[in-house]
């Protein structure tokens, strides 16, 4: 299904149900992960003694899916619509905050990692997205659930998810037989990733 030139109609019907299939996908799959958490770090034989502080780790990354979610779409309807330097400005104070934010935790409460960062930001977008664009204020019937849109965004969305799945699964694949080394060795391709993915973002970029 094709939208026709300014047929901002359809365009408000795509995002709104791009929007609720992000809304069941990302706590779906906030769930189902919360509960195999630790199958998942049994099957990349993570050590023993490292156990417990990964499944936290791992079990915050996973409740905080919806914001990553939502601050991915978000971000990207405003690039869409011509403006992606804002995405850019929200990303940047998430990861101020997110910094401070883990400092503060980790050092004054002890707790460990937090996500909220990112649902702050996801907030952020979806609030100037609505204030800034008024083409996106629809009428109910437009933010009505669309089974046939749904299923156009799913054919195009798949694909690349599971594109990008592959890469995942190699990296999981990678992991899992580095945990079997040991702790240091966890901890030096732990910092060694850190850093690659520091040097590889402008070129990304």
């Amino acid at each position: 299904m094709c939208i026709r030139d300014r047929d901002y109609s359809t365009m408000r019907r795509y995002i709104s149900v791009s929007l609720q299939l992000a809304a069941v996908m990302s706590v779906v799959i906030a769930v189902v992960t919360s509960i195999l958490c630790g199958d998942i770090l049994l099957m990349m034989r993570t050590p023993d003694i490292i156990f417990q502080d990964a499944y936290y780790y791992l079990l915050i990354t996973f409740i905080g899916v919806p914001c990553t979610f939502f601050y991915n779409l978000l971000s990207s309807i405003i690039r869409a619509l011509g403006d992606s330097k804002t995405p850019f400005w929200f990303l940047l104070f998430s990861t101020i905050l997110n910094i401070l934010l883990d400092l503060f935790c980790i050092l004054v409460l002890d707790w460990g990692v937090t996500v909220f960062s990112q649902g702050v930001s996801a907030v952020l977008c979806y609030g100037y997205m609505m204030r800034r664009f008024d083409i996106l204020r629809g009428t109910p019937d437009e933010r009505k659930f669309n089974g046939a849109l749904a299923r156009t965004l799913m054919y195009i969305g798949v694909p690349m998810g599971l594109q990008f799945s592959i890469t995942a699964i190699g990296s999981i694949m990678l992991q899992s037989a580095n945990n079997a080394l040991g702790t240091a060795c966890v901890a030096a391709f732990t910092a060694a990733m850190r850093i690659k993915m520091f040097f590889m973002c402008p070129l990304e970029s």
